[in-house]
């Protein structure tokens, strides 16, 4: 009996001790949370948009970090319109005005230049060509070992290709667009 009771109250102080002895650990450079010190955790960042491929268009984005709260982003992608091919390139300013770059709550101003592939990349002609413009915000997940979400949505305007057969043409005039990315972020 009194055995027991020497064992219970033997693991009722570890039960108390051992939290307080591990909890004593010296952080690691995952504890820490560089966000918001001036610096940067992540500088470069490259994403996949896996409801873009299962639509047909296949792409990705290369996001790089240029100040504490600040990254272009630069996306190229082939896809398929009405049995024709065309590629599409854009650029983005991506603003997180909250936590830091590649972290929380973002904007992203963005152009988008559409081209169809039958003719030469080189060759510019409005009545062929698509422009936009528009805009995207929500919010972006980047763990400390790198991997990285980013869900949104905003609305983009596509004037130009004049030209171009009247089914095509529905990608004039303003759109909805989401987004939802996937992706490694690298330091």
């Amino acid at each position: 009996m009194a055995s027991a009771r020497w064992l219970s109250r033997v693991m009722v102080a570890a039960a108390l001790l051992l939290p307080r002895a591990a909890s004593a650990d010296t952080p690691t450079k995952y504890d820490e949370d560089p966000v918001g010190e001036g610096e940067a955790d992540h500088k470069f960042a490259l994403l996949l948009n896996p409801v873009d491929a299962a639509l047909g268009v296949y792409g990705g984005e290369a996001d790089f970090v240029l100040g504490d709260h600040v990254a272009v982003g630069v996306t190229g992608a082939f896809y398929t319109l009405n049995n024709s091919s065309a590629m599409a390139l854009d650029a983005g300013l991506l603003l997180y005005p909250l936590r830091g770059a590649l972290h929380g709550w973002y904007v992203d101003p963005q152009v988008v230049w559409l081209k169809p592939m039958d003719e030469s990349p080189v060759h510019f002609t409005w009545s062929h060509d698509v422009g936009g413009f528009g805009c995207t915000s929500g919010y972006q997940w980047t763990w400390d070992y790198g991997f990285s979400v980013r869900l949104g949505a905003g609305a983009m305007y596509y004037d130009g290709g004049s030209t171009i057969d009247a089914e095509s043409a529905r990608i004039r005039g303003a759109r909805f667009v989401a987004e939802g990315l996937v992706g490694w972020a690298f330091m």
